[in-house]
């Protein structure tokens, strides 16, 4: 398949398999809080999400964005949501390469599926917020460890229309 990173197999990314789950996923409704969380003085403000979870379970992120500005942002590769492992708290962010970035863990003690589809649930969240909406999905990693499976899963997924 073409657009592939990372070590995914093309089984992983196989419509028939994911059409019937994608569509569950998509007619959801989508319970979530929005709490602001602070800004900085380097013209970026952060947000927690907290998002019900299919099996109820509650998902929680930590969404850093651009300060909302009169100034026009350049649409080319900003127009990216970054989706990143870990704590917000415990990572530098400084947006330079990105409109967003979203700092998301899912519960390791689920099935790759059900990681995958918690992960398209932040990442609706996320495209929610004002300055977000629209944005495509793009998994990265603030150190030399490869983003997880599910991340790379849900950006293929989510950038080639599928939901």
């Amino acid at each position: 398949m073409v657009g592939l990173k990372g070590a995914l197999h093309p089984g992983l990314l196989d419509e028939r398999y994911w059409g019937e789950r994608l569509r569950e996923e998509a007619s959801a409704p989508l319970r979530m809080l929005v709490l602001p969380s602070s800004a900085s003085d380097k013209g970026l403000e952060s947000f927690e999400l907290l998002v019900g979870g299919r099996d109820g379970e509650r998902l929680h992120g930590v969404l850093v964005r651009r300060t909302q500005s009169t100034a026009t942002h350049a649409i080319g590769a900003r127009r990216a949501l970054h989706l990143v492992p870990g704590q917000a708290e415990l990572q530098g962010s400084d947006l330079e390469d990105c409109e967003a970035e979203l700092y998301f863990e899912p519960a390791p003690h689920k099935r790759l599926e059900e990681r995958v589809l918690d992960t398209l649930r932040m990442l609706r969240a996320a495209r929610r917020i004002d300055g977000v909406a629209g944005a495509r999905a793009r998994a990265t990693s603030h150190c030399a460890t490869p983003p997880p499976d599910e991340f790379l899963i849900a950006e293929c997924l989510l950038n080639r229309g599928w939901i």
